[in-house]
């Protein structure tokens, strides 16, 4: 079986898919690879409709006020169709014994290269809000196999987004070296048949094997189960023998607490993190101080924030009398600075009052429209009297989950 699968990945061409997957989870780049395909979450359906429609929008963005004939359209990329010099290459697949590589779009730039005095930069439709570091490796790679093609590395590459198709410009001098390893890295495990490591990350909840590398890593009981460990924790338990949650769940020691200093910011245990789950129940380390205030006051927003846009505020208020929810909408940006004011009344109009939040994302929102003069006094209020709830529990309550 192992034979077998060496020989069809060995035969395998590397692909967009390929690239995009490995950057993201070597495994999935592994799986990739093998030819496995997995169910597809409704999240990466819906990104790759969107996407498809906005390739058409990046392109007529790009030959607006130009003429069609500038353009090479799905082309086959070879070294003769490069020298031809079109402004633009359209959709170009890069086909031989190691590719099968679709590039979005390739410009003209100038600068002498063996093609002439001008060489191709290449270019990537995301339609994200913003330009990420999954975009940037991605177009480096890009960078990495055109400069082979073309005799010359492209000093950038352009990346096309958002509503209104801006261009970021993304350099690429300093990124050779890294794209080629990225490349070695793939080669390698093709040539062996090989798969990585499997670290569950933050991609696993909408990846399309989710599923099956979370039933693998249960059976593992892979360390990666415990949220927050990095690949760079697992292999430093892994130079200390230990590879399982099991394992790591014994070495953890009670420590007796100094009565010398004052715990300020308890610090997270993997260990007893582990202890938790091989024991199935959820371990007090220390007790949280919890703010008391005759009302409570329980807040969550909901926002884009590559548009730097909230367009909702929910507040549960308790009080030892009631219990009421509030709920405030912004149609639009314009209206966003009306529903902050809007909660800001609420909570002025508490004498006393302490502020619940989960996560950092509402204390973030808040300093963001505290530029806002008419906002400040008030969103200084709620910050004094604001508490994320996660720090409460950060470091000293551990839940069984995985």
């Amino acid at each position: 079986m192992l034979a077998s699968l060496g020989t069809t990945m060995a035969a395998t061409k590397i692909t967009t898919d390929v690239l995009a997957s490995h950057l993201r989870c070597k495994y999935k780049g592994y799986l990739k690879l093998a030819g496995e395909n997995g169910v597809k979450s409704e999240y990466e359906t819906r990104v790759a409709t969107i996407g498809q429609g906005f390739r058409q929008k990046a392109i007529h963005t790009l030959l607006a006020g130009k003429g069609i004939a500038e353009a090479a359209q799905d082309p086959i990329l070879t070294h003769r169709l490069l020298k031809q010099g079109s402004l633009y290459i359209l959709g170009a697949t890069l086909e031989n014994d190691d590719f099968s590589l679709h590039f979005d779009a390739l410009k003209r730039a100038d600068g002498v290269s063996p093609l002439g005095q001008f060489h191709y930069t290449p270019l990537l439709f995301h339609n994200g809000d913003a330009v990420h570091q999954d975009q940037k490796r991605l177009i480096a790679l890009y960078g990495h196999v055109l400069s082979g093609l073309q005799g010359r590395w492209p000093t950038a590459g352009i990346v096309v987004y958002g509503p209104e198709c801006k261009m970021q410009r993304v350099s690429l001098t300093a990124t050779h070296r890294n794209a080629g390893q990225v490349f070695h890295d793939i080669r390698a495990v093709r040539e062996t048949a090989t798969p990585p490591p499997l670290v569950l990350n933050d991609h696993c909840p909408i990846c399309e094997f989710r599923d099956r590398c979370h039933a693998q890593a249960v059976a593992e009981d892979n360390l990666s189960l415990l949220r927050g460990m990095t690949e760079k924790d697992i292999r430093q338990h892994n130079c200390r023998g230990i590879f399982t949650v099991t394992q790591l769940s014994y070495t953890y020691r009670l420590r007796r607490k100094s009565a010398r200093k004052a715990e300020t910011c308890p610090h997270h245990s993997f260990p007893l993190q582990a202890f938790a789950i091989r024991d199935k129940q959820v371990v007090l380390a220390s007790l949280p101080v919890i703010p008391a205030e005759p009302v409570c006051i329980y807040l969550d927003l909901e926002g884009i924030p590559e548009r730097r846009f909230d367009y909702l505020i929910g507040a549960l208020v308790c009080t030892p009398a009631s219990t009421d929810h509030h709920s405030f909408w912004a149609d639009t940006s314009d209206r966003e600075c009306a529903i902050f004011r809007a909660f800001l009344d609420l909570a002025a109009s508490f004498d006393r009052c302490h502020i619940f939040h989960y996560g950092a994302y509402e204390t973030k929102c808040l300093k963001r429209m505290r530029s806002n003069p008419s906002l400040t006094a008030g969103i200084d209020r709620v910050l004094t009297s604001a508490t994320n709830v996660l720090s409460l529990m950060y470091g000293r309550i551990y839940f069984v989950t995985v």
